[in-house]
């Protein structure tokens, strides 16, 4: 054997185990309704778009307009509910596997899950793969073929809503469209006269990164003061709407069980706590000494492209001990919960110790009496006023 055929010896033998596996993922059958679907390892063959690959996890939503079909993005390719596109491609057509889904398909095998992107080359959509590495052509004829890269128009496609499915026309062959051929199962490029689609988009989750929003210094704070800010940081939100669910954070320092009476998680919108018209979230009563404590069953929504600033509070208690202190720790990205999403930064500052002080008398304060009078020194005793 010479050295050109065994290169293409080899080459043969990478296009059969690509193609072998493709077939795998395609006979396991999907299942819907939160249940885990057949995951996928990755096999990538030749040059890939520059985009981040389909981990094998998600919830894919059907989708109902055309509005819905934004792009970039991931996307089941279906007839109605019950069958899939998937990757493999033999003899010019996709196979099918079937789905059963309703509403949403759950972590759906990779060999089902295709990339929709603009081409602003051909003036259309391209469909790939990343399981197989191709793209989704049309043909004059009844046939879909599995192309490397988008070499031309019928590579890309025109998606329209009508009705109650989606129309993917071939742009390069007027009058063709992606369809599901029901009596002969396959996915391929039809005149009209088999089904159109139904389509299932990933939906986004959201990115989340914590920052500091300034330092809290130590500081003396009187006894009886309220809504003294202990810690602040900062939640940065894109890609899609975020919701905290839960935060986490260990207190420190001195104090004991009687020195504070609340503590107060609140939110704003701007970087300056205003607690006439910020939202406190949630409040921990008569709060333990020093250790690991949480504000839970938390719903504070922030918008993608929004960043959300939150505050953590004491309420001193009026006999809290003097020279006792508080402060929290750093708080870390693991510490803050949210419905969905990734959550990357911090750790934050952590916050001064706040060391409980006497109160200063009021302008209507009146002093009761002096005592432990000596040459160098008294003590000042007085009531605080109004």
């Amino acid at each position: 054997m010479n050295i050109l055929q065994r290169f293409l010896g080899l080459g043969v033998r990478v296009r059969s185990h690509r193609a072998a596996k493709m077939a795998l993922q395609s006979k396991r059958l999907s299942t819907c309704g939160g249940l885990a679907i057949a995951l996928a390892a990755g096999w990538f063959v030749g040059a890939q778009p520059a985009f981040g690959a389909y981990s094998g996890s998600g919830v894919f939503t059907k989708i109902s307009s055309r509005a819905d079909l934004t792009v970039p993005g991931y996307y089941v390719i279906a007839y109605n509910t019950n069958t899939a596109m998937n990757c493999t491609n033999t003899a010019g057509y996709f196979t099918n596997t079937a789905i059963n889904c309703g509403t949403a398909i759950t972590n759906p095998a990779t060999c089902l899950v295709w990339y929709i992107d603009t081409n602003s080359t051909y003036g259309g959509l391209s469909i790939y793969n990343e399981l197989s590495s191709r793209y989704v052509a049309g043909k004059a004829a009844n046939n879909a073929y599995a192309v490397p890269s988008v070499s031309g128009s019928t590579c890309v496609w025109s998606f329209a809503w009508a009705s109650t499915v989606f129309q993917a026309g071939c742009v390069g062959a007027s009058g063709r469209y992606l369809q599901y051929n029901a009596s002969s199962p396959r996915f391929a490029s039809y005149t009209g006269t088999q089904q159109h689609l139904t389509l299932y988009k990933m939906a986004s989750t959201p990115a989340i990164a914590i920052a500091d929003n300034g330092t809290v210094a130590a500081a003396n704070v009187a006894t009886g003061a309220v809504n003294q800010v202990l810690i602040k940081f900062s939640a940065a939100v894109s890609t899609a709407n975020a919701t905290l669910n839960a935060l986490a954070f260990t207190t420190a320092g001195t104090y004991d069980a009687n020195d504070l009476t609340n503590l107060k998680l609140w939110y704003s919108t701007d970087a300056t706590l205003d607690t006439g018209s910020d939202s406190a979230l949630s409040t921990i009563s008569s709060p333990a000494a020093a250790g690991a404590k949480s504000f839970s069953s938390l719903s504070q929504a922030i918008n993608s492209g929004s960043t959300g600033y939150f505050f953590i509070t004491a309420d001193v208690a009026g006999s809290a001990d003097y020279g006792h202190a508080v402060s929290i720790n750093a708080i870390a990205n693991g510490d803050v919960t949210f419905a969905a999403g990734t959550v990357s930064g911090g750790p934050t500052s952590a916050g001064g110790a706040q060391t409980f002080a006497a109160s200063a008398p009021t302008s209507n304060g009146s002093v009761e009496s002096f005592t432990d009078v000596t040459s160098s020194g008294m003590t000042v005793n007085w009531t605080s006023g109004n």
